[in-house]
């Protein structure tokens, strides 16, 4: 996933195609939404054991417990 968080033209267009869309979904954790901040201050959905994590590391997230 390294290459592709850092990838300038994935990244951009992630953001200006989650501008157009009412829901965006992930898979391996959310890691390209993470490290380019579409997810901050939205409601998210994770793995069973992974949302206590989550939210540690990423306070703007809005997740269901």
């Amino acid at each position: 996933m390294y290459a592709q968080v850092h990838n300038d033209k994935i990244v951009n267009l992630l953001r200006e195609k989650n501008k157009e869309t009412k829901y965006t979904v992930s898979n391996c954790r959310g890691a390209i939404d993470w490290s380019i901040r579409i997810a901050d201050g939205h409601k998210i959905v994770t793995w069973i054991g992974g949302g206590e994590q989550l939210q540690k590391d990423y306070p703007n997230l809005e997740g269901s417990r």
